[in-house]
């Protein structure tokens, strides 16, 4: 059977592929090290070998162990949210060990986030979730002595392990003193003693794809990026017709080039014209393919901006549940890029769409929460519109008092501001004050 070590560093495996283990990622490790009874001191010796590409991609032999423990890998990988190119390529190899296809992988991948989803809409509402608990359940069933035991060719039921250092396999031994914490390396995967290939080996190897360049050495990518500059400028004339033909000959540049970045901008800015024009299928086509290339180099604060844009493509065709499901993916990536302006739009649109949804206290934690944002970056207009927002949800809870405070505080922050009053500002004030009457 799989020991606590062995389900421990495939998990790592996962983690750290993309050569970070990020906040809820190391929630979710300390999970799963604590119900496997692994010390905190050796969690974090698997962890820095992991990060430094002493890894092990080992799965347990019987179908039903097999199939909780890749349910154990696939939560592992979604519980930030994203799927990274490196991180979908291991469970594409442990996926074709299992006989999965890639829709199959897709739809399980799909769940995962929609459970993460889930969570974080729990956690805005101040409520805790199942995820902890599933991925204690599965990592004590995978180790448990009915767990079933993986076939070796030693017959000692152990699992092979290999790392590589320098392209080529050596023992697994503690990480050496100094060395620098970076990407993965390539990976081993182990199973019934098979090793499916690793570096230096004739096998197939799992490598983590090489991140594409930039800017493509003979200008194409160069020229496309002037050109969408000059569809900015189109659109800002309003011009759209222009600014459609520039994006769509930018685009046939970009695609023949390497600058990827660039063709996800792109693609994000085609998406919000066809949105703009009505388009909303091709919109969002245009847009999930820039979330893709987003997430394939790596650009998280591009993957919530790919997230809201998509979000606001759902919510505008009344898709609600979805539009809930990417605002909460844009917010946490916000949040851990540490993009302060973005978790307030972002916290305005979400407790928008909560109270398009009925869900009003919900939308008054998640509009207080952007109100507090707002008061933080010193944005007084900002908090006088918010406040706005907020009174409205108030009012629908039958809330008055608070209601007619908060557009109270909207109003005197305007004429503070010399800004003119919203004009249905005085009109809800006035009804509210003679329902108090």
């Amino acid at each position: 059977m799989p020991s606590a070590e062995q389900i421990l560093r495939t998990v790592l495996t996962l983690l750290a592929a993309d050569g970070r283990i990020g906040p809820r990622e190391r929630s979710f490790l300390d999970v799963v090290g604590k119900s496997l009874k692994v010390s905190p001191q050796d969690v974090e010796t698997y962890a820095a070998e992991a990060l430094q590409g002493r890894t092990l991609l080992a799965l347990p032999g019987g179908a039903q162990a097999r199939a909780e423990f890749m349910a154990l890998l696939i939560e592992a990988t979604a519980v930030d949210g994203m799927i990274t190119p490196q991180e979908r390529r291991l469970l594409d190899a442990v996926a074709g060990k299992l006989d999965w296809t890639a829709a199959q992988l897709d739809a399980k991948l799909e769940d995962a986030l929609d459970r993460f989803s889930e969570r974080i809409r729990l956690e805005l509402a101040g409520k805790t979730s199942s995820g902890a608990a599933d991925a204690t359940s599965r990592a004590r069933a995978l180790a448990s002595p009915s767990a079933s035991p993986p076939a070796s060719s030693s017959g000692s039921g152990a699992f092979p392990a290999a790392e590589t250092v320098g392209g080529k396999p050596r023992a697994t031994s503690n990480p050496p003193a100094g060395a620098s914490v970076g990407s993965s390396g390539n990976t081993t995967i182990a199973m019934n003693g098979e090793e499916a290939g690793r570096s230096g080996g004739g096998g197939q190897g799992v490598e983590a794809p090489t991140l594409p360049g930039t800017i493509e050495q003979d200008g194409r990518g160069l020229r496309a990026r002037a050109m969408l500059q000059i569809a900015a400028g189109a659109e800002e004339r309003g011009d759209r017709k222009e600014a459609k033909e520039t994006l769509e000959a930018a685009l046939a540049l970009l695609r023949e080039s390497t600058d990827r970045p660039g063709l996800a901008d792109c693609l994000g800015a085609l998406g919000r014209l066809h949105a703009r024009t009505g388009d909303v299928a091709g919109a969002l086509s245009l847009q999930e393919e820039a979330l893709l290339l987003r997430r394939g180099i790596g650009d998280a604060a591009g993957v919530a901006t790919g997230c809201f844009d998509i979000a606001e493509l759902h919510r505008g065709r009344g898709d609600l549940s979805r539009a809930v499901g990417m605002y909460e993916r844009a917010l946490l990536l916000q949040q851990e890029t540490g993009d302060r302006r973005g978790v307030v739009a972002t916290s305005l649109a979400l407790g928008g769409t909560y109270c398009f949804r009925g869900e009003y206290g919900t939308a008054i934690q998640v509009y207080t929460k952007a109100l507090e944002g707002l008061e933080a970056l010193g944005d007084r207009d900002g908090v006088a519109n918010a406040a706005i927002e907020l009174a409205i949800v108030h009012e629908l809870r039958n809330e008055n008092t608070r209601a007619l405070q908060l557009y109270e505080v909207c109003e005197q922050i305007k004429k503070e501001l010399g800004l003119p009053l919203p004009p249905t500002l005085e009109p809800a004030m006035r009804k509210l004050r003679d329902k108090q009457a």
